[in-house]
C-alpha cells in the first residue's frame, strides 16, 4: 500500500477528486455513485496498483465472504460504466484470472483538502443550489446500506453518514429513524451504554416531533428504548398502544415488538406473531423464533429455528454469539465453540471481543471444561473499567460456580443490562431455579419484567 494511504482524506484520479466520505467530485461537481460502487471505488483507492484478491474485495465491501461471482462481476461492471463515462476508462479496472483484480490508473493520495476555500471556484456543497439535498441522500443511501449490513465494523461510518444527512436537510425522518435503530444496535452489541443511547434515542424523537412529525417507525423505536434501555416496560406497553396499530408487515416494527413479547414473558404470543413472517427476507426473525421456542421449552423447535437461520446468515458474527449461547444451553456445545471460533476470526471480532469470552466461558463450562472457563473469568476486573454485557459473564460465571458469581449479577442489574430480561425468562436458569444468587436475581429485578397478566396489545 502506498505510503501515507491509510492517513489520506482523499485521492486524486486524474482531474477528479474522491473524498475519503466517499464522495466524488469534479470542477466542484458532484459525481453520483451508488452505495456499492462508493464501497468499491474506495477499496480500490486503498488498495490502487496492487492486485486484490477476490476474496479481500469481497471482505472489504459487502463485510462476508459468501458474495456469488455473478454479484461480484455485476459491482465491477456497474462501476466499469461509470469509469467509462466521466472518461476515467472502465477497463482500468483490471481483471486478472485467477488471480483478482488491479485499479491501474494513477492515484494519489491527498493530506490536505483540494476543496477548502482556497479553490475559489469550487464552493462549500452547502451553498450549491441543489446539492445539500442530493448529498444529504447520498448520505442517508450509504448509511441505510451499512446499517442493513448488521456488521459491527460498520457501526461507526453509518453512524456518520446518518448524522451529516441530518446536518444537511431538515426533513429527515428516514435518518432519524436509522439513526435511532443504530444507536439500539449498539446497547445491543454493548459498544455503548444503554444509558447514553436511549438519551439520543429520546433526543432524536423530540427533534421529530418538534419538527411536526408523526413518523409511527420512531415511536416503535422509543417503546423499545423504554423497555429495553431504561426498563420501563409499561410505559413501552402504553406507548405501543397510543399508535393506529403495528404494521407488522415492516421488519423492524414486527421485531420490536416481539423483542418486548419475550422481554416480558409473552414467548407464545411472539412466536405466533413471527410465524406468517418467517422467510429469507427476515432471517433474525428465526432468531427470535428461536429464543420463543426455546423459552416455551420446545427444544427441538429452536433448533430448527437456529440451523434455519445458519443456512441464511453463515457468518453474521454477532448474530452466530447469540445462537452458540443458546446451542451451548442445548448440549450442541461443539457447534458452538466452532461458532464462537468463526466469530473470533472475523471482521467484526475486534469489536465483539467483549462478548466473545464470556460466551465461550458458558460454552465450555456447559461442556465439563470447568477449569477453562474459569481462566477466562478470573481476567474480569470490575473495579477497572466498565464490563459491557455484564448478564452475560453472570451467566458463564453461574455455569461454573465462579468466585464472582454473585456479583456480576449484582453488577448486571445495576448497570440495566439489555440481556438481563430476556435471561430472566429464558430456560437458561432453570437447573438453577433454586440457587441464591438466581433468586436474588430475580428479586433485583422487581416486578417491571413480571407482570403475571399482560393484556394483548390490539394489532390493527
Amino acid at each position: 500500500m502506498a505510503h501515507g494511504v491509510d492517513a489520506a482524506v482523499g485521492w486524486q484520479i486524474a482531474d477528479l477528486v474522491f473524498r475519503a466520505d466517499g464522495t466524488l467530485w469534479r470542477n466542484g461537481q458532484l459525481v453520483h455513485l451508488t452505495p456499492l460502487q462508493r464501497r468499491l471505488l474506495l477499496t480500490f483507492c486503498h488498495h490502487a496498483g496492487q492486485l486484490l484478491p477476490r476474496e479481500v474485495l469481497v471482505e472489504a465491501v459487502w463485510k462476508r465472504q459468501h458474495v456469488s461471482d455473478q454479484s461480484l462481476a455485476r459491482a465491477i461492471h456497474s462501476l466499469r460504466r461509470v469509469l467509462d463515462a466521466i472518461g476515467i476508462g472502465g477497463d482500468r479496472i483490471v481483471t486478472v484470472y485467477g488471480g483478482g483484480y488491479t485499479f491501474s490508473v494513477g492515484v494519489t493520495p491527498l493530506s490536505r483538502n483540494p476543496w477548502e476555500p482556497s479553490r475559489a471556484s469550487v464552493r462549500p456543497v452547502e451553498e450549491r443550489p441543489g446539492d445539500a439535498s442530493a448529498l444529504a441522500q447520498e448520505h442517508h443511501a450509504e448509511g441505510v446500506m451499512l446499517l442493513r449490513l448488521n456488521h459491527p465494523d460498520l457501526v461507526a461510518p453509518a453512524l456518520q453518514h446518518l448524522q451529516r444527512c441530518l446536518e444537511l436537510t431538515e426533513h429527515g425522518d428516514a435518518a432519524r429513524l436509522d439513526l435511532g435503530w443504530l444507536l439500539l444496535q449498539q446497547a445491543v452489541w454493548g459498544l455503548e451504554p444503554g444509558g447514553s443511547c436511549a438519551r439520543l434515542i429520546t433526543e432524536l424523537v423530540s427533534a421529530a416531533e418538534a419538527s411536526g412529525s408523526r413518523c409511527p417507525g420512531l415511536l416503535q423505536l422509543q417503546a423499545e428504548s423504554l423497555s429495553l434501555l431504561e426498563w420501563k416496560p409499561r410505559q413501552a406497553e402504553r406507548l405501543y398502544r397510543r399508535q393506529e396499530g403495528l404494521d407488522l408487515g415492516r421488519s423492524q416494527a414486527l421485531l420490536s415488538w416481539c423483542r418486548h413479547l419475550l422481554a416480558t414473558g409473552r414467548p407464545q404470543q411472539a412466536h405466533d406473531l413471527l410465524v406468517p413472517h418467517l422467510q429469507r427476507e427476515l432471517p433474525f426473525g428465526w432468531l427470535l423464533a428461536g429464543i420463543a421456542r426455546l423459552n416455551l421449552l420446545d427444544a427441538d423447535g429452536a433448533l430448527s429455528a437456529l440451523r434455519r437461520l445458519l443456512t441464511i446468515r453463515p457468518l453474521q458474527a454477532s448474530t452466530n454469539l447469540v445462537i452458540a449461547l443458546l446451542l451451548g444451553h442445548l448440549g450442541e456445545t461443539e457447534t458452538a465453540l466452532d461458532l464462537l471460533e468463526t466469530a473470533a476470526g472475523s471482521a467484526g471480532a475486534q469489536l465483539l471481543r467483549h462478548r466473545i469470552p464470556p460466551v465461550r466461558a458458558y460454552v465450555l463450562a456447559m461442556a465439563g471444561r470447568q477449569t477453562t472457563a474459569h481462566r477466562i473469568l478470573d481476567r474480569v476486573n470490575l473495579d477497572q473499567a466498565p464490563l459491557p454485557q455484564p448478564c452475560l459473564w453472570a451467566l458463564a460465571a453461574l455455569a461454573c460456580d465462579h468466585p464472582q458469581t454473585a456479583r456480576l449479577w449484582r453488577y448486571g442489574v445495576s448497570k440495566r443490562c439489555y440481556a438481563a430480561p430476556f435471561v430472566l425468562h429464558s430456560p437458561l436458569l432453570a437447573s438453577y431455579d433454586d440457587h441464591p444468587v438466581v433468586l436474588n436475581f430475580r428479586a433485583a429485578m422487581g416486578d417491571a419484567f413480571l407482570e403475571p397478566a399482560w393484556d394483548e396489545l390490539l394489532v390493527g
